[in-house]
């Protein structure tokens, strides 16, 4: 009897002890998991300390940028929100590189801000596309969904694109949901005709997928489209688009 219950008992035991181990497993990946957030998280509002000391004094150091990361080509800046970061673009890798590696070339869950290779560094293109992650912490372009809110969408209706050379500001003239597709693939930008056949449309895409257009003030080219996704639905994205109004010599404002 004493042989038949030992075995038994351990019988029950086995299963028990596999339980134990993979919930100590998937414990163990959790902590390890939370802690790689946690750094992500410290090194990105480090990050934000230099961004926005950087950005209070008046002229972004693009020399000193460079030395960090020579794929820094532009910095974006929305008033009102936390929006105000170096923008990359890389020649040499993918252009989803910057999806998951920061300003220092580091594995990074929140990314950069960047934009394509299809893209032209000195924001000549008709429509030049700016990405940067939703992140539910409002970090990189988490609070571009704040445009969501009529009252904030009317209260705040410029960004500043800043480059080496000069400073551009943009004049935003439509904030809303979009399908989640390649806009600079989807549409045709290689002539004045088809690029003002887009901006034609984009009053249709408000009304069909929800947002706001500014009232007298059309898209129209050359013009910048801040993209995120949207923390509800993967299938769509946010865009903010401005038209270009003012363009001023480095180091003076416009």
């Amino acid at each position: 009897m004493r042989k038949e219950k030992y075995s038994f008992m351990r019988r029950k035991l086995r299963p028990r002890r596999r339980k134990n181990r993979a919930l100590i497993i998937v414990l163990v990946l959790a902590v390890s998991s939370g802690a790689l957030i946690w750094n992500h998280k410290d090194k990105i509002a480090v990050l934000r300390e230099q961004y926005r000391a950087e950005s209070e004094e008046g002229e972004i150091d693009f020399t000193y940028w460079r030395e960090i990361n020579p794929d820094v080509c532009a910095w974006i800046r929305v008033p009102g929100t936390k929006i105000d970061y170096p923008v990359v673009q890389s020649l040499t890798e993918a252009d989803n590189y910057y999806l998951t590696h920061d300003i220092y070339q580091d594995e990074n869950i929140y990314g950069a801000v960047f934009i394509e290779k299809s893209n032209l560094s000195d924001f000549t293109n008709p429509n030049t596309i700016i990405y940067g992650h939703h992140m539910t912490d409002g970090s990189m372009f988490g609070d571009l969904t704040r445009f969501e809110d009529p009252d904030f969408f009317e209260e705040h209706q410029e960004f500043m694109v800043y480059l080496p050379e000069e400073t551009r500001r943009y004049e935003i003239t439509a904030a809303y949901r979009y399908p989640a597709e390649h806009l600079l693939t989807a549409f045709d930008f290689s002539t004045e005709e088809q690029t003002a056949g887009y901006c034609s449309l984009v009053p249709e895409f408000v009304v069909s997928y929800g947002g706001y257009a500014r009232e007298g003030m059309e898209l129209r080219a050359p013009f910048v489209t801040l993209s995120t996704c949207t923390s509800d639905n993967r299938s769509f994205r946010f865009l903010v688009q401005g038209r270009l109004a003012e363009v001023s010599p480095r180091g003076k404002k416009p």
